[in-house]
């Protein structure tokens, strides 16, 4: 059976990289997808292969860091795919790199924007009617520098632990609506983002992504996809506001879910 058969599904960040791969596998599983970027030819060209392969799919050109565009897109989705049943919150950059006294003030405020307001954008947009349904499923995006220090990427890492405490506060608040929030890790991918990210000179000073990537340390971004179809699917809806990653073994955590919201774990906590 299809996981996520007759589920609308919006898809952030959806034209490259994880967004694809997360989009590709929701329309495989039944799900009709709002494909939603800001590069018009990326999504059309990636609605024409869903289509082609037998899924529904959708191109919806946004901004997620401007709210306007945000509540544009979604009222647009829910007209043409049907009421939102998930939500993916995987649109992100990474341009800030360097040590706090070198790093292009620029570039780390724009982390901390696009990672963090846009979550909070389409958080907001979709959660409000979702509450007015008493269902739906929020997957947030983190990644590197949510669970500790993460050296010479300062803005990055505070915009994804800024994401993973959205995400426990957000699904304290929809508890009692049904609505259940999840933050997910991807790994280190090789999209077409840090692929760029890999030949600049100031993160070839701090950070060695070619020598990652040669060494075969990369995940590939189908692994990302599958967690998030788990996700998306309800498998995992006693973990809501707690946060699931590549090296996780989902039979494991179906296993253990109970002892694992006992002892508050997969969150962010301070140790005292």
């Amino acid at each position: 059976m299809m996981k996520l058969a007759a589920q609308t599904a919006i898809v952030t960040g959806a034209g490259r990289g994880i967004g694809r791969a997360i989009a590709e596998r929701f329309a495989a599983e039944g799900a009709r997808v709002a494909l939603v970027s800001r590069t018009a030819e990326e999504l059309d060209a990636l609605a024409r292969e869903i289509a082609d392969a037998g899924g529904t799919a959708k191109s919806f050109v946004a901004d997620v860091s401007d709210l306007d565009q945000v509540q544009s897109a979604v009222a647009s989705v829910e007209d043409a795919l049907g009421p939102v049943d998930v939500l993916m919150n995987n649109a992100g950059v990474h341009n800030g790199f360097g040590p706090i006294w070198e790093i292009d003030p620029a570039h780390w405020w724009m982390d901390m924007t696009v990672n963090v307001r846009g979550v909070f954008n389409f958080c907001r947009e979709v959660s409000l009617r979702m509450v007015a349904r008493n269902q739906g499923r929020i997957i947030n995006m983190v990644g590197g520098g949510f669970s500790g220090p993460s050296p010479n990427m300062s803005g990055y890492g505070a915009s994804k632990a800024a994401v993973m405490r959205l995400t426990e506060t957000i699904a304290a608040e929809l508890k009692e609506h049904n609505v259940k929030v999840f933050a997910m890790g991807p790994g280190l991918v090789k999209t077409p983002l840090n692929i760029a990210n890999m030949n600049r000179p100031e993160v070839k000073k701090y950070m060695d992504l070619k020598g990652a990537f040669d060494a075969g340390r990369d995940v590939p971004p189908t692994v990302a996809a599958a967690i998030a179809t788990e996700l998306a699917s309800g498998r995992f809806d006693a973990l809501t506001g707690r946060v699931v990653r590549p090296n996780d073994d989902f039979d494991r955590l179906d296993a253990h879910a109970a002892q694992i919201v006992n002892r508050d774990l997969l969150t962010l906590r301070l140790k005292t």
